[in-house]
């Protein structure tokens, strides 16, 4: 698993999920509890900026309207990255993580709100079945009973053994891919 080449192909997947993204959808409610999809993407660039700069990374206050915006956060944030390198420890949120693992929550956060951006606008998300699975490998290693709480996790959610890489990344996080029906 490589946590750089991973948040750089889920960045391509967050962008491509908000990219039918239209003004008049930005009040669509989401799967993300307590957020529309504006409200969402300011909560995504204020996870980049956190996040980031907990490892040094400083991620540009984002211009222009709130898709706009988190597309240049997330660029900024994965370049910011890719310059400072994956190596050390960092602090965040009252604990230590190995960086690779802070810049692979930053991935988690693009593909997990990248189907919950999909589905407000009625869309699919496809996700390539390795990359929905390592960010779910890594999921296990730093999403704890004390983060989900921070970090607006709920629960996890139950599905079937034969649910795909990126269903089984949904329910770890309190998602439940079968219960939102895109709104075409």
């Amino acid at each position: 698993m490589n946590e750089l080449a991973n948040a750089e192909a889920a960045l391509e997947v967050l962008e491509r999920a908000v990219s039918s993204v239209g003004d008049e959808q930005l009040t669509n409610p989401t799967p993300c509890h307590d957020y529309d999809v504006a409200a969402l993407a300011g909560h995504l660039v204020d996870s980049l900026t956190r996040i980031s700069g907990a490892a040094g990374v400083v991620v540009s206050a984002p211009t222009g309207g709130a898709i706009t915006g988190l597309i240049h956060a997330g660029r900024d944030a994965v370049a910011g990255w890719r310059r400072r390198g994956i190596d050390g420890d960092v602090s965040f949120a009252g604990r230590t993580m190995a960086a690779q693992d802070l810049l692979g929550v930053i991935g988690l956060e693009f593909i997990v709100h990248g189907w919950d951006f999909a589905t407000a606008v009625g869309d699919t998300l496809t996700v390539p079945d390795t990359l929905a699975d390592d960010i779910l490998h890594l999921g296990y290693r730093t999403v704890t009973s004390q983060s989900r709480r921070h970090a607006g996790f709920d629960e996890p959610v139950m599905i079937g053994a034969d649910g795909s890489a990126l269903d089984r990344l949904l329910a770890f996080t309190g998602r439940n891919p079968a219960a939102w029906i895109p709104l075409r």
